[in-house]
């Protein structure tokens, strides 16, 4: 069988041309619009899962008209909202980012399963795989695509201009809250822009040189970076030493790599601080010095508080 990998481009091209459809002047998409375009209901119900796609059975009498076939059930103690909440949705009122994106994975499933009405089929790389593991693969391949109806290539474009300046986590935050969308979609998608729309990103150079991932703050109030998501573009694949430790570890504390002790992650207030650090590749990994900005989010430091971080080289 063909692999999903090689397939998955066609998937993605999907879903971007139906985000293209339904985004607003303002580029944001609405669940209502999504689920107008994908001709299904939501119902909200008290649920065992958070949320589940079904598609109901033609039993001979009438044909079940398209708009009445497919139906995502979401749990309603979960999501305490009702349709005046889904009509009245848009830019200035966002629903929750979680419940957008669970709604965007749903319908993103049913994809799989309407090739012949939206032009793109998943196919699993080994047709002798597990049940369960052919899910996990497929199941996969949903989440990394979602993030893409939920932000259309346009108003990515609209959001990274090609005038924009050194790109930091305040910015950022201001993105993923305006599109409703989380941190973690907002990188993702950032990752498939790189490789969706190549072009773009080499044109914007606030998306170049730059990496840009998710941090928390853990119990002694220390600054964790993340291993996943991770947004990395640096020129000839050089990357900073914190990027590199990222690709091998769960998390780095940011004091191992910071020694400002005005910077918020060492104990001071700047939310902003510049370091001189090893660079290199995962195989080389101390070829040169790369100074970089590093730019912490403002979020409180309650434990488990998560906050985007960047990596900016200067001189780029």
């Amino acid at each position: 069988m063909q692999s999903l990998t090689n397939n998955f481009a066609a998937f993605a091209n999907a879903c971007r041309s139906i985000a293209e459809d339904v985004v607003d002047e303002n580029g944001f998409v609405a669940v209502r619009a999504l689920l107008r375009r994908f001709n299904t209901q939501l119902l909200l119900r008290p649920l065992l899962v958070e949320a589940m796609l079904c598609e109901l059975p033609d039993r001979g009498q009438e044909s079940i008209s398209d708009q009445d076939r497919w139906v995502v059930l979401v749990d309603s103690e979960r999501y305490p909202i009702d349709a005046q909440d889904i009509d009245a949705e848009s830019i200035h009122r966002p629903l929750s980012a979680r419940f957008r994106n669970t709604v965007a994975h749903e319908l993103a499933h049913s994809l799989a399963f309407r090739h012949e009405e939206f032009g793109a089929k998943l196919l699993i790389k080994n047709a002798h795989k597990s049940g369960k593991d052919s899910v996990q693969e497929i199941e996969q391949s949903v989440e990394k695509a979602s993030p893409i109806l939920l932000l259309p290539s346009g108003a990515m474009a609209q959001a990274f201009l090609p005038s924009a300046g050194q790109l930091t986590s305040e910015y950022l935050s201001e993105v993923r809250k305006s599109k409703g969308v989380s941190r973690d979609i907002l990188i993702n998608r950032l990752s498939l822009f790189k490789g969706m729309d190549q072009r773009l990103v080499e044109l914007r150079p606030c998306l170049n040189n730059v990496a840009i991932g998710i941090g928390e703050w853990n119990n002694e109030g220390c600054a964790v970076f993340h291993k996943w998501p991770l947004y990395v573009n640096f020129d000839r694949n050089i990357m900073p030493s914190i990027v590199l430790s990222l690709m091998v570890k769960k998390f780095v504390l940011a004091q191992e790599i910071f020694s400002d002790n005005n910077f918020v992650a060492c104990g001071g207030n700047d939310h902003s601080t510049s370091a001189l650090l090893d660079a290199g590749t995962p195989r080389n990994p101390k070829t040169e010095k790369m100074r970089i900005t590093c730019t912490i989010e403002r979020t409180s430091h309650r434990p488990k508080n998560r906050f985007f971080f960047v990596l900016v080289a200067e001189n780029s």
